[in-house]
């Protein structure tokens, strides 16, 4: 904004705000010497002012939910204490829930079932099929997506450990679902107990590991004496040694 206004202090705008920057404050004010026609900086500043605007509705409407959820406020506590979700995600999600969720939904898998975040397992011959979720509450689906990334990324070691699992036997958009639905069993359990989230230790992606190093030593084994291509850990070729004719 101080290019836009020619703040004549710009240099010292630029040093101010460049310590976690690689380029050097020379370098930056260097690569914004340049010259912007009137009218541009014109509409930029429009732009710059509707942003303002709607980041202060945001934080009105925040602080308003904040305040209607005031009786709720134990419940808001807990939610915060699984890792991964703070204090706007819980409130998102509990502006969805009500405060007796058992008496509506008496176990896990049907609150996961009406949030749509409860994906099916189409298994037939060995071979996973489409397992699309059903229709549910897309607002909170969406909140809890975005929280299940957050614990994926920097949860606890054992939740981190039950993403790279699913992760590994289902593929990233499904393993993604597959948390979400975890984190609502989590809620769930959260809000029915009334008691903070634990975390515990788990050695889940390390078994996952040594389960899929045993069979790809049995694939080999079996393959003895023949002539087999392997891509990316798996068998994908497989053919008998033996002379022409």
């Amino acid at each position: 904004m101080a290019k836009l206004r020619d703040d004549p202090h710009l240099f010292d705008v630029i040093k101010q705000n460049s310590r976690r920057l690689r380029a050097s404050p020379e370098q930056i004010m260097q690569a914004l010497d340049f010259e912007i026609e009137p009218m541009m900086k014109e509409q930029i500043l429009a732009l710059r002012k509707k942003i303002d605007q709607l980041e202060e509705y945001d934080r009105s409407t925040f602080e308003r939910l904040r305040q209607l959820q005031a009786p709720y406020e134990k419940d808001i506590q807990l939610l915060i204490t699984i890792t991964g979700i703070q204090e706007r995600s819980a409130r998102m999600i509990y502006a969805e829930l009500c405060p007796d969720l058992k008496e509506h939904f008496p176990t896990s898998e049907q609150f996961a079932s009406w949030l749509g975040i409860c994906p099916g397992d189409n298994t037939s011959a060995g071979k996973q099929k489409s397992g699309k979720c059903p229709k549910g509450n897309k607002h909170l689906r969406r909140t809890l997506i975005e929280a299940a990334r957050g614990l994926a990324v920097g949860g606890t070691a054992a939740l981190k450990e039950k993403f790279q699992v699913l992760k590994m036997r289902r593929g990233y958009r499904r393993a993604m679902v597959a948390f979400a639905h975890l984190l609502a069993r989590i809620i769930y359990s959260v809000l029915t107990h009334q008691k903070g989230f634990e975390p515990y230790l788990s050695t889940a992606f390390r078994d996952a590991l040594i389960e899929r190093a045993k069979n790809g030593v049995k694939q080999l084994l079996k393959l003895k004496g023949t002539k087999y291509v392997i891509a990316d850990g798996l068998v994908v070729g497989n053919w008998t040694i033996g002379r022409a004719g």
